[in-house]
Formats: C-alpha cells, structure tokens, sequence
C-alpha cells in the first residue's frame, strides 16, 4: 500500500499542511478528509507544502482542486507551495496559478567576482514568497 503522511504545522496567520508521499487514488480520501477536519475547525488560509510529494496521479490532482474549491467556498484563501519539481509540469497545467505560491528567482548573475555592489551577498539573493490567493 502506498503512504502519505500529513504534518499540520499552525501559524499565526495560517495553517500548512505538509504532505509526504504519493498523492493519488489510495490516499486522496484521507487528505481531502483532513482539510476538511482542519476547515471546519480553522478559518486561517490553508498552506499545502508539496515539496515531498514525490507522485500525484488524476485522482491525487483532483483531490487537490477539490480542496481549494472547499476552501473558497468557506472564504478560506488556499494554496500551495514549494511544489516538487518532480510533479510541477501537472501542478502547472491544471492548478490556477493564483492558487500557487512561488519563490522569487533572484536576477541571474554572470559571476560573483564580476559583481560590484554595496550591498550584502545576504540579501542580493534572498528568495521572496507571495501569496497569490483570489
């Protein structure tokens, strides 16, 4: 059988949800069933990580716009974030941009040595995240 793995980790301004594993027909019910879980109890943006998210099939994919559509029924703005490059070209092709997160690339850089600038190497490339919700 295959696994997912759901760590809910609460901030002060919303609720992520990092998944681990394969979304797909075997385990989309228990994630759908913890969104809701977690929705019914917490009105705060829901953040869904899927960095670990090593496979997602149709049904994992529509569990997911499922999930964001329950959310925006509810007001509750949803998203995802730090998708596994792994699964980005479905996430792309079928999940709304607004609904997902995406780090800022720092401008490309022909060589540190080139560079001459006064500011810090720390926050010349700093990533930066928007939440890009409806």
């Amino acid at each position: 059988m295959r696994m997912l793995t759901m760590k809910q980790n609460n901030t002060p301004s919303a609720t992520a949800l990092a998944l681990c594993g394969e979304l797909i027909w075997e385990t989309e019910h228990d994630f759908v069933d913890k969104i809701h879980h977690i929705t019914a109890l917490d009105p705060r943006p829901m953040l869904i990580d899927l960095s670990q998210v090593t496979f997602i099939d149709s049904a994992g994919l529509g569990a997911l716009i499922s999930v964001i559509e329950h959310c925006n029924k509810k007001s509750i703005k949803a998203a995802v974030f730090r998708v596994n490059p792994g699964i980005e070209p479905l996430i792309s092709a079928f999940l709304p941009e607004k609904y997902v997160i995406r780090e800022k690339k720092a401008a490309a850089k022909t060589s540190l040595s080139s560079q001459k600038t006064s500011e810090p190497a720390s926050i010349r490339s700093r990533p930066t995240v928007s939440l890009n919700c409806a």
